[in-house]
């Protein structure tokens, strides 16, 4: 009895560990003005995923779901590397997601209690990324207040 025990123990700190998934946004003021306070904040969402002995199936939860939803926004869009636009002295998003060893970082300047500003250009690559980094603004911030408590 004992030796099977130790042997799923030694089976169950032999698999290997896969990186945590994660979204990290930080925003702020690129140019701070010098007679009024700043602000910056940052959030980040993470997941590890689980490690079971092999044989064992793991639950979904909200968090894969969550994920699963920032993988199809970028999917949908088409997004493969970083992009990141902005207007001189504004504030700024920046959203870093490392999903499955894949890093890609989105940001743009955006007006204060508005919408993220919107940089056109001839064959819509600006827009599909400001609509994903948007979709993953809405999307982060729904995930956070739910998992606030009341």
């Amino acid at each position: 009895m004992r030796l099977r025990a130790l042997a799923t123990i030694v089976a169950f700190l032999t698999l290997p560990v896969t990186a945590a998934d994660s979204v990290r946004i930080r925003y702020f003021n690129s140019y701070p003005s010098m007679d009024r306070s700043s602000e910056s904040g940052e959030i980040e969402i993470s997941r590890r995923p689980p490690v079971m002995p092999p044989g064992y199936a793991g639950v979904e939860t909200g968090v894969d779901v969550y994920f699963a939803a920032i993988s199809k926004i970028l999917a949908d869009a088409k997004i493969e590397k970083d992009w990141e636009r902005s207007v001189v002295h504004g504030y700024f998003v920046q959203v870093t997601i490392d999903i499955g060893g894949k890093k890609v970082i989105l940001g743009s300047s955006f007006n204060l209690g508005a919408y993220l500003d919107s940089f056109p250009d001839p064959d819509g690559t600006n827009e599909r990324h400001r609509s994903a980094l948007a979709a993953i603004l809405k999307l982060t911030a729904e995930r956070a207040q739910a998992n606030i408590p009341k």
